[in-house]
C-alpha cells in the first residue's frame, strides 16, 4: 500500500488521515414505551463481546503509513423520544453513547520490518441526535 490509496483533505500539505473498523457480534436489547400513539420513547443497549479492530494511517508530515490490528469489546447504548404526528412523517431527539476498548494491538509502520505492540486504546462517541423522515 502506498500514500496513494489515501484520500486527500482540502488543506494541501495537511492530508493526514486514519480509518478504522470494528468487526464482529453485536447483542442488545431495544425498548419502546408509547404514551399516546403519536409519542413514544424508545433504548438500546447493545454489547460486542469480541472484535477485530483494523486501523490505517497516513501521516504524510513525514513520510509515514502505518497498519494496526487487534481485538476488543464495546458497548453502545442510546434514548429518544419520538413523535409521529402523521403516518408518513415523524421526528426524533436523543442521545447515544459509545465505547469501544482495544488491547493486544499490534503496528506495523509500512515499508519497515519492525511490529511494535500498543496495549491499550479506549474510543468514546457520545452526542445528541435529531431525526426528521418523510416516508414517500
Amino acid at each position: 500500500m502506498s500514500w496513494e490509496d489515501y484520500h486527500v483533505t482540502v488543506s494541501e500539505g495537511l492530508n493526514s488521515t486514519y480509518d478504522i473498523t470494528f468487526e464482529g457480534i453485536r447483542v442488545g436489547t431495544k425498548m419502546e414505551l408509547f404514551f399516546t400513539d403519536e409519542l413514544a420513547i424508545k433504548g438500546s443497549i447493545a454489547y460486542s463481546p469480541s472484535l477485530n479492530v483494523k486501523g490505517k494511517g497516513y501521516w504524510n508530515l513525514r513520510d509515514l503509513y502505518f497498519y494496526q490490528s487487534g481485538q476488543g469489546h464495546g458497548t453502545d447504548a442510546e434514548v429518544s423520544l419520538h413523535y409521529t404526528p402523521l403516518s408518513n412523517l415523524s421526528f426524533s431527539l436523543g442521545y447515544r453513547a459509545q465505547s469501544y476498548r482495544q488491547s493486544g494491538r499490534s503496528d506495523r509502520i509500512a515499508g519497515e520490518t519492525t511490529i511494535s505492540n500498543w496495549d491499550n486504546a479506549i474510543s468514546i462517541r457520545e452526542g445528541m441526535f435529531f431525526n426528521a423522515i418523510i416516508k414517500f
